[in-house]
């Protein structure tokens, strides 16, 4: 169940992922 909800959320969580690896990158 966990991994389909993954898979749902994979648009939405991609986005969120980069803007945060972009700001641990700045740090």
């Amino acid at each position: 169940m966990t991994h389909v909800a993954m898979e749902s959320t994979g648009i939405y969580w991609k986005p969120i992922f980069n803007l945060l690896e972009a700001n641990f990158r700045v740090l």
